[in-house]
């Protein structure tokens, strides 16, 4: 990645996912939504961009590497976790209203 085109003034969001799956399911999974795939959706381009996208997450701030090969339910509530957190570290006044999976943050 070119950090100079994103430049100093680009603003971060407050968090960005990232699912890591490999690319045999990924391409599965837009196959069974019958997703017509582009040029950068074949298995050679995929195969090449996804190392970058887990370097990406290591050194972007915010970035969250999801395992999206674990059930949807799981890789939901590991979402969830991260924004409920999110929302208490943003507005302290949320402190002690939010719950997830019943537990005060």
């Amino acid at each position: 990645m070119h950090w100079g085109v994103i430049g100093r003034y680009f603003i971060w969001p407050d968090a960005i996912f990232v699912f890591d799956v490999p690319v045999a399911t990924a391409l599965e999974r837009l196959a069974q939504k019958g997703v017509a795939l582009d040029m950068h959706e074949r298995e050679s381009v995929l195969e090449r961009v996804v190392p970058n996208y887990r370097i990406i997450s290591e050194k972007v701030p915010n970035c969250h590497l999801i395992d999206g090969n674990r059930d949807l339910d799981v890789v939901f509530d590991s979402c969830s976790r991260i924004i409920s957190e999110l929302l208490v570290d943003k507005f302290p006044e949320c402190r002690g209203r939010i719950t997830w999976k019943g537990e005060l943050l």
